[in-house]
């Protein structure tokens, strides 16, 4: 069965570039609007944004790695890491950014 996000977890659908899931079931949504981190066995939903240290709230690409325990993020002003364990651990946000400012020439990260 299907559900629109928007309603159930209020989510601008529109605006979600991509989407990753986890084994257990995690979905991760990157938008215009940052990251949602949404548990479909409860229906609760986690945002990260530029406020909790993301390096832009437009995220192109997700990249679920070492064993679904980090979490990359691409945007259109460079790379971010998530350490997922510690966010399931402890509760938080442990994130890395690399932009033109740590050599990362690249900046923005497409598909």
């Amino acid at each position: 069965m299907f559900e629109h996000l928007d309603k159930t977890l209020k989510i601008k659908t529109d605006d979600v570039f991509t989407l990753t899931k986890s084994k257990t079931g995690i979905i991760y949504a990157g938008s215009l609007e940052g990251l949602y981190i949404i548990d479909p066995e409860t229906n609760k939903v986690k945002h990260v944004s530029e406020d909790n240290g993301l390096s832009s709230n437009l995220i192109y690409s997700l990249l679920l790695t070492n064993n679904d325990n980090t979490l990359w993020i691409g945007t259109n002003q460079g790379a971010n890491k998530l350490d997922l364990f510690d966010l399931a651990q402890t509760g938080n946000l442990s994130l890395s950014t690399y932009s033109k400012a740590d050599g990362f020439k690249g900046v923005e990260c497409n598909v």
